[in-house]
């Protein structure tokens, strides 16, 4: 079973990534950063 804050975590970069692709506030090395860091939370 997945931690609810790592659930709500993604939910929160899903929802910011899906605005980001019509504004492109964040580079995509921001992007990478929150792969990783979903990664870490997830392993926990």
């Amino acid at each position: 079973m997945e931690h609810p804050i790592s659930m709500w975590v993604r939910e929160a970069i899903d929802r910011v990534r899906a605005i980001d692709m019509h504004t492109h506030l964040f580079p995509p090395s921001c992007w990478a950063w929150s792969v990783s860091f979903q990664q870490a939370v997830r392993s926990v």
